[in-house]
């Protein structure tokens, strides 16, 4: 998503891509922004210093970086300059238009907690844990749409969102005012995986978390 100002001079751009800032990886205790700081460094190399650069995590719950995780800082450039590059191509490929109108909604849903499994198999059931408030919001800048869960979606439920929205424009961003944890795909449950163990969400939230989005974003 790139702003201009009246003489066609970028003064923003908004980047937003599913997969997780963890090339560093946990035991990086060096100060590091991961490939997002060196994302905005690329761009900002092209389009210019006093141009503000956002990223944003899309539905990335089950995307890693390519590399890592570890604490080789050129990798972590490397994933930012490819990630930056094919941004800037993007960029070059956009047109503008005049935000006319701005609209925001906000919800919440609740759903049914699960404690952490033993294991990363699948499980034949779940301990119950109290429950789980998911936040919702959809911004809507003429006709692009924002998308913000405070959860970490799995790709598959980002992707379906944005399949079925009316609006082309759709972005989904994760870890939007707050952090609620994965939240996975029915198939995710019969598969097990780091995801399903740690989830915080009993099965059954797919489906009526896609219901509500929607409903969300065809009411702007």
């Amino acid at each position: 998503m790139k702003f201009e100002d009246f003489n066609n001079k970028t003064l923003a751009v908004l980047v937003n891509w599913p997969c997780h800032g963890t090339e560093s990886g946990q035991e990086n205790y060096q100060i590091t922004g991961d490939w997002p700081g060196a994302t905005v460094r690329y761009i900002k190399k092209q389009e210019g210093e006093k141009v503000v650069v956002g990223i944003t995590a899309g539905a990335s719950a089950d995307i890693n970086p390519v590399y890592g995780p570890g604490n080789n800082f050129n990798e972590i450039e490397a994933i930012g300059y490819h990630v930056g590059k094919e941004a800037k191509k993007v960029l070059n490929q956009t047109a503008t238009f005049p935000a006319r109108s701005l609209q925001t909604i906000c919800s919440t849903m609740t759903f049914p907690g699960k404690k952490a499994c033993k294991d990363q198999f699948p499980q034949a059931s779940y301990e119950s844990a109290p429950d789980m408030e998911i936040r919702l919001k959809a911004f809507k800048i003429g006709d692009l749409v924002l998308c913000g869960i405070s959860g970490e979606l799995m790709t598959e439920i980002g992707m379906e969102i944005k399949r079925q929205s009316p609006f082309s424009g759709t972005l989904i961003v994760t870890h939007c005012n707050g952090s609620s944890g994965y939240i996975c795909t029915e198939k995710a449950f019969t598969e097990g995986g780091y995801e399903i163990k740690v989830t915080r969400l009993m099965p059954g939230a797919e489906k009526p978390l896609v219901s509500k989005l929607l409903e969300i974003i065809h009411s702007l």
